[in-house]
């Protein structure tokens, strides 16, 4: 179980945070916040249930002794990436974020995470290929959830979109959270992370800057994307991922305050990352962004 800092961090500060990443391999080539908290209430990975009840789980196993489809299921996430297993998509795939400007957002502690959700008036959507996506919240875990080539991140930062036709058909944007090489703190993890409330349950409203949402998010060097689930209690097989290829840094001053911070509303746990499942036949693949049709 990844509950210990000083285990980690010796091997992840050596991987440079933004270093190329070859493509695929080519031979295998809702208006109100009531209505928001609702629906995040629904999506799982929030640690919610279906009908919006909370559900009890403990990461003091990482998610081995989780039950039900947590367990059972055969499309599960995360996922290891392995590089040159994934198939180079035949052409550009559509992902368009189209955000709204920023001004305020709430920022909750959810015990087991820190998430931040959206200001009710500000509308932030995101065009994929199979439909329209409204952005319901982030939450972030550390350490990282998917792998890349076997390799961890010292944290990951979950993007969760639902489909605006259907609420149990998600989009989730996974983006890598890396240690700088100077060591120096990430503003934007210090806008949301630095007022982040130290009791399980709080929340507090803050100003952000006009680009939060969309500055993370930046497809412009790849993305991964495959069928999978929520990584949180009961694991809903309802989720299209996409981890971009580009990662954004952080400070280890930055992952020790996280960290330290979920130590006392997790049960003691410094982590709240679920292994890599099996992939069981899945197909990752890798695609660059397409532009909306004009």
């Amino acid at each position: 179980m990844f509950n210990q800092f000083n285990f980690h961090i010796p091997a992840i500060a050596k991987f440079d945070a933004n270093s190329p990443v070859p493509p695929a391999h080519p031979a295998r080539r809702v208006s109100t916040m009531a209505r928001t908290l609702f629906l995040v209430a629904l999506v799982l990975g929030v640690v919610a249930a279906a009908n919006g009840a909370t559900v009890s789980f403990s990461y003091d196993k990482s998610g081995t002794d989780w039950p039900g489809a947590c367990a059972s299921g055969e499309r599960q996430s995360p996922i290891n990436i392995v590089m040159d297993e994934a198939v180079l998509g035949a052409s550009k795939e559509l992902f368009h974020v189209n955000y709204s400007t920023a001004a305020k957002v709430a920022v909750v502690n959810k015990g087991s995470t820190i998430q931040v959700i959206p200001a009710e008036a500000e509308s932030h959507m995101l065009h994929l290929a199979s439909g329209d996506y409204k952005l319901l919240q982030m939450h972030v875990h550390a350490m990282s959830e998917h792998t890349v080539n076997g390799l961890f991140a010292p944290m990951e930062a979950h993007f969760v979109h639902v489909h605006v036709d259907d609420p149990k058909k998600l989009a989730v944007v996974g983006v890598m959270l890396r240690l700088h090489r100077d060591d120096a703190n990430s503003t934007w993890i210090s806008q949301w992370l630095s007022p982040a409330p130290a009791a399980n349950g709080a929340n507090v409203t803050v100003p952000v800057s006009e680009d939060f949402w969309s500055a993370l998010l930046a497809p412009s060097m790849g993305f991964w994307t495959y069928p999978g689930s929520l990584t949180t209690p009961e694991c809903d097989e309802i989720v299209q991922w996409h981890v971009l290829r580009k990662s954004q840094p952080l400070s280890v001053a930055q992952t020790i305050h996280f960290m330290n911070m979920m130590a006392v509303t997790n049960n003691g746990e410094r982590t709240d990352n679920r292994f890599p499942q099996p992939i069981n036949g899945r197909t990752v693949y890798f695609y660059y962004p397409a532009s909306l049709p004009q």
